[in-house]
C-alpha cells in the first residue's frame, strides 16, 4: 500500500478513464423483521431502514446460489415493487403519490489498473514501460418504487435548485 501514497494528497484528481454508470432496477423491499432466512445480519444492520431497504430480485438468486439455500425460502422476506407505469418523483407535483426514486452514487477517482507509457531505451528502441497507475471514474443509478414522494426528496428539482 505504500507504494499507492499520493505525492499531493490535497489536490483534485481527474480520472483518465470514465467507466460510465450502470443502471439498477431494483424490484424488491426487503422486510427487515421477517428476512432472518436470507441474513442473521439483515434486521441489525438495516434497523434504521425499516420499510426503506431494497434488492434485486437477481441479487437474492445469486445469494441463494451462492450460499446454497432454496430461493422460496430466502425470498420470504421480500415483496415485490412491480412498479409500472409510474412515474418519475422528479416529474410529480403531488407529495402523496407513489413514484419511480432514481439515487446515482459515483467513484470520483479510484485507481482500476497500471498505467503504461511509451519511450526510447537507451538504444533509440521505441519500448513501452510501467509508469504509475490509471485512475477511473464510475457511476451507478439506482431506480426504485417508492410510495409517495416525500421518501424521495433528493429528486425533486425545485428544492434542489438552490444547492
Amino acid at each position: 500500500m505504500s507504494k499507492l501514497r499520493q505525492k499531493n494528497p490535497g489536490a483534485i484528481r481527474n480520472p483518465e478513464a470514465n467507466k460510465g454508470r450502470e443502471s439498477f432496477d431494483i424490484d424488491l423491499m426487503v422486510n427487515t423483521d421477517g428476512v432472518r432466512n436470507l441474513s442473521p445480519f439483515v434486521q441489525q444492520e438495516c434497523r434504521e431502514a425499516k420499510g426503506a431497504t431494497y434488492t434485486t430480485d437477481t441479487d437474492l438468486k445469486y445469494v441463494a446460489m451462492s450460499v446454497v439455500k432454496d430461493y422460496q425460502h430466502i425470498s420470504t422476506g421480500t415483496a415485490s415493487l412491480k412498479a409500472e407505469n409510474a412515474p418519475k418523483c422528479a416529474a410529480l407535483t403531488n407529495f402523496t403519490d407513489g413514484c419511480i426514486c432514481s439515487y446515482e452514487l459515483c467513484v470520483g477517482w479510484y485507481p482500476c489498473g497500471l498505467k503504461f507509457c511509451r519511450g526510447a531505451d537507451s538504444t533509440g528502441k521505441m519500448v513501452s514501460y510501467r509508469c504509475g497507475i490509471k485512475t477511473c471514474k464510475k457511476c451507478r443509478l439506482f431506480n426504485y418504487y417508492v410510495h409517495n414522494k416525500m421518501e424521495c426528496l433528493w429528486n425533486d428539482k425545485d428544492l434542489n435548485a438552490d444547492l
